[in-house]
């Protein structure tokens, strides 16, 4: 089920105080006190936030919550520069494609530069990287997430669902066993889902660290999902194992 827009609206102004009263809550969002105490029950009872007396306090330690993109790009590298090189493969000259926010995606935008394509992001960093290309890059723009460096919230989403590219390069903080690729963030969410919706060809990108990993949100399941780029698992292990489901749901597994 979408989160709602209001609901995202909470969870942006409170990663951004990470405290506030309700009352300020409801002068900074212009909602009634009845509607936001109704929203932020349901938000604290997923865990997502917490309250106190007349107060909603941003959670620090949500599980798997996702490190700053700059320490995240560090985790992993030789991998993911093995998948951005075998991402390439996939983009003709002239194509239009997604470049979905996240460390792996932006290898894969250092891999194209060369390349003369299409590319949208919701990623600064993408956006910056790709400059030095003779490339035509869009931004969604939307809110900036600063630890992110990337844009999320309704007008980013509204931004995805107005338009139509061939090939969407998508990440994940996680995968939760064969039922679907996973986000902690209720604002990475909608957006996903609407790049997915964009999309004739969709692609995840993720080493294999992340089928340890199962985060909050399902954001979409394999149905969603045509082809798989990572690394090639040992024989016999777990990871072969689960791989291997994967495949056998219909989704083209490409190794690097």
């Amino acid at each position: 089920m979408p989160i709602n827009e209001r609901k995202q609206e909470i969870m942006s102004v409170l990663s951004d105080r990470k405290s506030i009263s309700l009352k300020d809550l409801g002068n900074t969002l212009h909602y009634s006190q009845a509607t936001l105490r109704r929203d932020v029950s349901t938000l604290a009872s997923e865990g997502l936030l917490q309250r106190t007396h007349g107060m909603i306090h941003w959670i620090d330690s949500v599980p798997n919550k996702v490190l700053p993109a700059r320490d995240r790009g560090l985790l992993n590298l030789h991998s993911k520069r093995m998948i951005a090189q075998k991402a390439a493969e996939l983009v003709q000259d002239g194509a239009t494609i997604i470049l979905d926010s996240g460390t792996t995606t932006c290898e894969l935008a250092r891999v194209l530069l060369p390349r003369s394509i299409n590319v949208v992001t919701n990623s600064l960093e993408i956006a910056l990287i790709m400059a030095q290309s003779s490339s035509q890059i869009i931004s969604c723009g939307g809110l900036l997430q600063p630890k992110q460096l990337c844009f999320l919230g309704p007008d980013a989403e509204h931004f995805f669902e107005s338009i139509e590219v061939d090939v969407l390069f998508l990440g994940t903080t996680g995968v939760r066993g064969t039922n679907g690729l996973t986000t902690s963030s209720p604002l990475q969410y909608n957006i996903k889902q609407a790049m997915i919706n964009a999309a004739k060809k969709k692609v995840a990108l993720f080493d294999l660290s992340k089928l340890d990993t199962a985060c909050l949100f399902v954001f979409s399941d394999f149905s969603n999902i045509d082809t798989i780029i990572t690394q090639q698992p040992l024989p016999g292990t777990r990871e072969e194992i689960l791989l291997n489901e994967i495949q056998n749901k219909g989704v083209e597994i490409l190794f690097a």
